[in-house]
């Protein structure tokens, strides 16, 4: 079956861990990261950009499949556009808390420095390059918008540190195990309350996309 609209909100999961995080002796280069994080060589954030180009390029491909000729694709996905350099998110309290398991003995040291969270937010000009090199489709709208968040990082911790469970439990469990999964998340929370003034807040960022297949394929008007 095709269609003519589809809607997607879109937090692109990789198919796999960016190649290039391990040097050429095989030892891992984020150490003490699980994201790109504010101490990450450039070469991670170069490995996680070219594992997201692969697979959205793939992601476009498959809906242009689906979409009839003048079909609409929106997308909305997060984006690192505006992340403030002098605060934390998501994935540096996580990484953090699992640093202090790793000092405690909780979490062998190995297993850290090689796990990486397999997702990226792009920019806008990132993810207006990517589109326009696949070719499926015109881009006929794209907006970064700033998404409200209020102080629900500093006043609402052990729920916030709830909702990070409802994503992020299935990589550690399977990463490090279940045995630590209840005390990983109730540090967690601890640590929000910890660092509440340098946590993002106010403002998150999101892209806001529409698309439109072309009738004949980018590529074929060029012949």
């Amino acid at each position: 079956m095709r269609y003519k609209n589809t809607l997607n909100t879109c937090q692109i999961n990789f198919s796999q861990v960016p190649w290039g995080l391990v040097n050429e002796k095989g030892l891992p280069i984020n150490k003490g990261n699980i994201h790109i994080g504010k101490t990450s060589p450039p070469e991670v954030r170069r490995a996680y950009l070219d594992q997201f180009a692969n697979d959205f390029t793939n992601f476009l491909r498959m809906r242009s499949i689906e979409l009839m000729p003048n079909g609409r694709l929106f997308l909305t996905m997060l984006s690192d556009s505006h992340h403030r350099h002098d605060a934390y998110n998501a994935l540096d309290l996580l990484a953090m808390t699992l640093n202090d398991m790793v000092i405690e003995g909780l979490i062998e040291e190995t297993k850290f420095d090689s796990f990486n969270v397999p997702l990226y937010e792009p920019s806008e000009q990132e993810l207006r390059h990517i589109i326009e090199k696949e070719g499926s489709f015109k881009i006929s709208h794209l907006e970064t918008i700033k998404v409200l968040v209020g102080d629900a990082f500093g006043n609402h911790a052990w729920s916030l540190s709830r909702g990070f469970r409802d994503v992020y439990e299935s990589m550690i469990v399977t990463y490090f195990g279940d045995s630590i999964v209840g005390d990983f998340f109730n540090r967690l929370a601890k640590k929000i309350l910890e660092n509440r003034e340098k946590i993002m807040k106010g403002s998150g960022t999101n892209l806001v996309v529409s698309l439109t297949k072309f009738t004949i394929p980018k590529d074929e008007k060029c012949i």
